[in-house]
């Protein structure tokens, strides 16, 4: 998986134009633009997923509302703030790239091998988004953490590209789905990157369920033996009962575990 960092200035236009405003001067712009031009800003309202679909190619059908955004000073400034904080992140990640790429690969059982765009915006606006089923594999991220912690946003944008990437398995518990991810990128990733356990962060309403995956979890990366497990256990500070080791975890991929742990759940809780 490799993450390539961009700017977009139709797409940041836009998300300025329709997501809620903290700057009240900006948000009169925006009115009186609706006030004047109504029908032309009601036609540019689905543009957003138009510039997913081909972030390079893309002109709208009418500029005259773009125009009007790109002409203020207050989207000068969004866009300085949009462009430093793309330097920071495709910093943080080129830093880190050939860690990611080779420890992602060991936890994967597998490379995969799609490239994702990540189109940076403004952090205000506070944004993660995805268009599931785009053959462009797009991703737009802006939020307010990403400059006191460039890599922590890192960890979030893979995660969320790993969840673009599973989005197509066939599985009747989505929160498993979500928590095996969190395990994935947010702890042991991350875990091996920084050389200490991470696996107390995360989603707080995933916890429950990642404690009863946790011992299956580690099984699947190979550590299999009782004593291991136990010292794997006191190391992560995640206390388990396990009378059965699964030996076959250890020679499945990740979207065989996560079928498993799907289709198992009921006997794991157990």
């Amino acid at each position: 998986m490799e993450l390539v960092f961009k700017t977009n200035d139709y797409l940041l236009a836009w998300y300025l134009l329709f997501k809620p405003s903290t700057d009240t001067e900006f948000q009169k712009i925006k009115l009186k633009l609706w006030k004047n031009y109504t029908e032309e800003y009601k036609k540019i309202e689905k543009d957003n997923v138009k510039i997913m679909q081909d972030t390079d190619n893309f002109i709208p059908n009418n500029d005259l509302i773009y125009d009007k955004i790109f002409e203020t000073d207050y989207f000068k400034k969004y866009k300085i703030k949009t462009d430093k904080n793309m330097f920071m992140l495709r910093e943080a990640y080129d830093i880190n790239k050939k860690v990611i790429d080779k420890e992602l690969k060991d936890i994967l059982k597998h490379k995969i091998r799609n490239i994702y765009e990540v189109i940076v915006m403004y952090p205000e606006l506070n944004i993660s988004e995805y268009v599931k089923n785009n053959p462009k594999k797009v991703i737009v991220w802006g939020r307010k953490e990403d400059e006191e912690d460039a890599l922590g946003s890192v960890f979030k944008i893979l995660y969320t590209a790993l969840k673009y990437e599973l989005s197509d398995l066939k599985i009747s518990r989505e929160n498993i789905l979500s928590s095996i991810i969190d395990m994935i990128i947010t702890n042991e990733l991350q875990s091996r990157l920084l050389n200490k356990s991470c696996y107390e962060e995360g989603f707080k309403k995933l916890l429950e369920i990642k404690h009863t995956l946790y011992p299956y979890f580690l099984m699947y990366l190979g550590i299999i033996e009782k004593e291991e497990l136990l010292k794997r256990s006191k190391y992560d500070n995640i206390k388990f009962d396990v009378k059965v080791i699964e030996n076959g975890l250890a020679k499945i991929d990740i979207k065989e575990f996560i079928t498993f742990c799907d289709e198992n759940y009921q006997y794991l809780i157990h």
